[in-house]
């Protein structure tokens, strides 16, 4: 029976095979840089969307969602989203999940623009609020999804013992987002993407993995929309 035992009543031999299922799952089909990844400077797993989500099938379980929408000021926007666990077999909530994102974080707000130094002679960045902050809307709702979804399946399976939460909760401690990561995803069309590409090559392949990941996204896109 793969469906996940319900927390309340459970027995210690039950609580015993619940935590070897899970551990059997991080060393023999979890991957390390697909599934979860490492925090630097600590030996903790950090459990990835993609990771949950073989957690999820393989107890038998299943999330619910619920969102709460905060517009705040300047017209920045924060989502919430509650991720609610059921077991697949009789619909039994068995946990719950919180995550949330907003326009507000560094990532999203700003953007960096180049400027001519007249004095210098030499082109300069600059780093700008977001002037597109709608564009982004879409992007911040998911990644709020994605950390309720995260949070809920390491509450309903116990698995906080092995992996915590997606690593992008803690992308302010490990490192500074890059500047361009929001220029990029902010851009609607493959011209527009080429022009970006063609005036900010040379930044490593970080930056190219952005602008290839960017436009797998607007390619799908485009068929999609060509079809309705």
């Amino acid at each position: 029976m793969n469906d996940l035992a319900t927390t309340a009543g459970m027995s210690t031999s039950e609580v015993i095979e619940q935590k070897r299922r899970v551990a059997e799952l991080m060393n023999k089909v979890l991957k390390e840089n697909i599934h979860y990844g490492i925090i630097p400077g600590t030996k903790k797993k950090s459990l990835w969307k993609s990771g949950a989500e073989i957690v999820a099938l393989t107890f038998g379980i299943h999330g619910e969602i619920e969102v709460t929408k905060t517009d705040l000021e300047n017209g920045h926007r924060e989502y919430e989203v509650t991720t609610k666990m059921f077991r697949n077999s009789d619909s039994m909530a068995i946990g719950s999940g919180a995550g949330s994102c907003s326009s507000m974080e560094s990532k999203y707000r700003w953007r960096t623009v180049k400027r001519f130094n007249a004095e210098t002679k030499k082109q300069e960045e600059d780093r700008i609020e977001n002037p597109n902050l709608q564009d982004l809307f879409n992007t911040v709702l998911k990644m709020a999804k994605k950390r309720s979804f995260v949070d809920a399946v390491i509450t309903a399976t116990g698995a906080s013992d092995f992996v915590t939460q997606d690593i992008e909760d803690f992308e302010d401690v490990l490192s500074e987002p890059e500047p361009y990561e929001a220029e990029i995803e902010a851009i609607a069309s493959l011209v527009e993407l080429k022009k970006y590409w063609t005036a900010n090559k040379g930044k490593g392949k970080k930056f190219d993995q952005k602008i290839t990941e960017k436009k797998t996204v607007l390619e799908a896109n485009q068929k999609e929309n060509a079809k309705s």
